[in-house]
């Protein structure tokens, strides 16, 4: 039957013509949705605001350089991922820390196996505490 919108009548349990290719679907995963999801369970956990927007901000990260989803991801896209933020982000050791605590939450969360093999890097040692006053330093040695 012809309507306004489509002159041509289309015969009934006619299909689509197989020369045409299918409309492109939806990204198996959606960065945001995912997200959104992991920041309302920190929430839930009642994290502070400030970890939970840091966590988010990782895991939009990560998911940015990974271009996958996250069941596909793999120990060497974490190696390469943490590579790159030390390498072409410039990242401290404790940015990096950070970083992979936030993906392990992020990989928990989701109950993915893989968050059992990030190891974060050690944090370096706090420096000594400076002495209060002048005269509670010990003495210089001169040698």
């Amino acid at each position: 039957m012809a309507s306004a919108a489509n002159p041509r009548p289309v015969a009934a349990g006619r299909r689509s013509r197989p020369d045409r290719e299918a409309p492109p679907t939806a990204p198996a995963f959606r960065v945001d949705e995912l997200v959104d999801r992991f920041q309302r369970m920190l929430q839930a956990q009642e994290r502070s605001p400030c970890t939970v927007k840091q966590y988010g901000h990782i895991a939009r990260t990560f998911l940015g350089y990974a271009q996958k989803p996250l069941e596909e991801v793999t120990l060497q896209d974490l190696e390469r991922f943490r590579e790159y933020l030390v390498l072409e982000r410039h990242y401290s050791k404790n940015s990096v820390y950070t970083t992979v605590r936030g993906l392990t939450s992020l990989f928990r969360h989701f109950g993915l196996s893989i968050a059992d093999q990030l190891e974060p890097p050690r944090r370096p040692e706090p420096p000594a505490p400076l002495p209060d006053r002048a005269g509670d330093a010990p003495p210089l040695r001169r040698g």
